[in-house]
């Protein structure tokens, strides 16, 4: 990992939190427009990091513990940059930032191993199992979002957070979306990881928790499609596969041999 790029990028992620929660705290044009402009460029530092260390030493870095953690964390930031461009959340920017700095700082904690196999079929497994993280991701920080507004206003005592919310309906539309899009990433990650699993002879913890967490998400989903699940139970159940996700990386970066993602 590029040490500089990646501390500036921190540091620029650190920043945007802090306008996006002093716009929480009191709306003004000036924290809004700062806060992207500095997610943006710790967005920048953060992909000029990765493609230096890319130049440097392949891509094999990106498919070890805190390489995958650094390009998740550039993942989260760049999708939640899409969506704010779209259409203006800096409520959200005040959930996303903590998560990105939370994903980014274990990215220098934990040790990086060589991984125990290598060819096209990691790259995509580990690829996918990336992007669906941090769709996942995203979805979580909305869905926590969604939950603590619904409370406001089910009490009826509506305080800053569900002032500032565009609507409900806009981010419990966003959390479903990018849900499905996990969903898809995840089933392509298991897949592969059982190709691997088959020919390791691999089948621990974090595994099943990987089958336990793709089993809720299919519940979230066929709940909605099927029986109309919308709001507090579908947010919950989002957050609980999130925790599961993030016991399969715990699971992973405690393992002795770093082999594949799932």
């Amino acid at each position: 990992m590029v040490v500089p790029f990646v501390h500036l990028s921190l540091l620029a992620y650190l920043a945007a939190g802090g306008c996006y929660l002093a716009w929480l705290l009191k709306p003004h044009d000036f924290s809004q427009r700062w806060g992207r402009r500095l997610l943006v460029s710790g967005a920048l530092v953060h992909l000029a990091a990765l493609v230096t260390e890319y130049t440097q030493s392949g891509a094999d870095p990106f498919w070890r513990p805190g390489g995958s953690l650094s390009l998740m964390a550039f993942l989260i930031v760049t999708g939640f940059l899409a969506l704010d461009f779209k259409r203006p959340i800096p409520v959200v920017g005040a959930f996303i930032s903590p998560l990105v700095v939370a994903v980014l700082v274990p990215a220098h904690l934990v040790p990086d191993r060589a991984s125990a196999v290598y060819g096209a079929g990691l790259v995509l497994h580990v690829g996918t199992a990336i992007l669906g993280t941090a769709a996942f991701a995203l979805s979580f920080g909305l869905s926590l979002l969604f939950l603590l507004v619904e409370r406001q206003v089910k009490a009826r005592r509506l305080g800053r957070l569900a002032a500032r919310l565009p609507s409900l309906e806009l981010v419990e539309r966003l959390a479903w979306r990018l849900t499905l899009a996990g969903f898809v990433f995840l089933s392509s990650t298991i897949a592969l990881g059982k190709f691997f699993a088959q020919r390791t002879g691999a089948l621990d913890l974090k595994t099943a928790l990987a089958y336990v967490a793709w089993f809720t998400y299919a519940v979230v989903i066929n709940a909605r499609l099927m029986a109309g699940w919308r709001g507090r139970r579908a947010a919950f159940l989002v957050l609980a596969g999130f925790l599961l996700i993030v016991g399969v990386y715990l699971g992973l970066y405690r393992s002795s041999a770093y082999g594949a993602i799932i």
